[in-house]
């Protein structure tokens, strides 16, 4: 089987410039906050999900579902992490990764990704465990001074910020990459 070496070809790919360097404490920031919110894992699932439903219709073979399932979440991890390092200030990801710790986002998150989940499970395979909750007046504030933030303007809801062209290009690159490497196994 072929080893996908992605991220190479993502970092030096268009989005790229000769001489770009990457602050380290932004990339571990950026890397956290990608991780935390679970993007990586909802378009990991997502790309697994799209293969099987493929292999299901018999238009990929065994061989081909198993390469596509020896993508690495930490190749969306990576990639997602890029696009945003790319595309916003290191105020606005050290602000979204603040709140996106915080009880109060943690608690904001597992309340939007479990109505989600409830809504459509085939679009939002991320279930969360767990009773439903609400937020009181001291955690409604806390979002709204979020919202208002340097990094609320742009990641209060970090799935909508990400279903944009520009991300969805980055994310779907994974998936066609990998895809022109599978298809070539028998």
């Amino acid at each position: 089987m072929k080893v996908l070496a992605l991220i190479p070809w993502l970092l030096a790919g268009p989005l790229a410039t000769a001489d770009e360097t990457l602050d380290p404490v932004a990339v571990d920031a950026t890397i956290d906050l990608v991780r935390i919110t679970r993007v990586d894992e909802l378009y990991w699932t997502l790309s697994r999900n799209a293969s099987r439903e493929m292999f299901a219709e018999k238009r990929i073979t065994g061989s081909q579902l198993q390469c596509f399932e020896s993508v690495e979440i930490e190749t969306y991890t990576q990639a997602i992490a890029v696009f945003l390092l790319r595309d916003l200030r290191i105020e606005e990801i050290q602000s979204a990764l603040d709140f996106y710790s915080s009880p109060t986002g943690v608690k904001f998150q597992h309340m939007a990704y479990q109505l989600n989940w409830e809504k459509n499970p085939k679009e939002f395979p991320l279930k969360v465990e767990g009773p439903k909750q609400s937020m009181n007046l001291a955690e409604l504030t806390a979002l709204g001074r979020f919202r208002d933030s340097a990094g609320g303007l742009r990641l209060s809801c970090p799935l909508t910020y990400l279903n944009r062209p520009e991300a969805l290009s980055t994310i779907g690159a994974i998936f066609l990459e990998t895809r022109m490497v599978c298809e070539d196994i028998k």
